[in-house]
């Protein structure tokens, strides 16, 4: 695991990486950051990647790294689960990086970056997902097939359960859901697992997000 402070020359958003995984040195472009994870589109498709493979990702021969996990590949994106907890890491993450960069996506409550599996289930389609980042309204996801709704939808998070929610937005590999329970309800649920999306005193809103 590297030190922390190797991380003052992590790849940021936008910037050209190099990804090594799996016995390849992969180059790309890094599609987002987040405190507990990094999407990179490469420049070639990879050789068949397995979930949970280590890798390292890089911006120059001098710069430091990220370590993490494949979360997820589809064709030449690739996702990482951060190795580093995100206490280590934050600082060193730059304040660009972590801005919500659409609108609709600003939360009443605060947000925790995750990289979990789940579904989103509407009109009896059912697209698999990755969760994103997560707070007490509602969700982002990056969805492995698009789904083209726009009403009610049901989000499935194996560990989590069920969450009655409503699409408040999406893109061709993305997706805004605001939770229909309560923010007492999600917390909850989601609390105990995730305390950093419980605000020191948060009002019960059912629609916040």
């Amino acid at each position: 695991m590297s030190n922390p402070a190797d991380l003052k020359a992590a790849p940021t958003a936008g910037g050209k990486a190099k990804l090594r995984v799996a016995g390849q040195s992969l180059a790309g472009r890094v599609v987002s950051v987040t405190i507990g994870s990094v999407v990179v589109r490469l420049d070639e498709a990879p050789q068949p990647l397995a979930v949970g493979t280590r890798a390292s990702l890089a911006d120059g021969p001098s710069a430091g790294t990220l370590q993490g996990e494949v979360a997820w590949c589809a064709g030449r994106t690739v996702g990482l689960a951060l190795t580093l907890p995100a206490n280590e890491h934050t600082g060193f993450l730059t304040r660009e990086t972590l801005k919500l960069k659409d609108p609709r996506e600003r939360r009443r409550f605060p947000r925790c970056a995750v990289l979990m599996s789940g579904t989103v289930r509407a009109l009896g389609i059912e697209v698999q997902c990755v969760v994103q980042n997560i707070s007490l309204g509602g969700v982002r996801l990056r969805t492995m097939d698009t789904l083209s709704h726009e009403g009610t939808a049901i989000l499935n998070i194996p560990r989590f359960g069920d969450f009655d929610s409503e699409v408040a937005w999406q893109s061709r590999d993305a997706m805004g859901l605001r939770f229909h329970q309560t923010a007492q309800q999600v917390a909850g649920a989601i609390g105990d697992a995730l305390p950093r999306v419980i605000p020191p005193s948060f009002e019960d809103s059912a629609d916040a997000f």
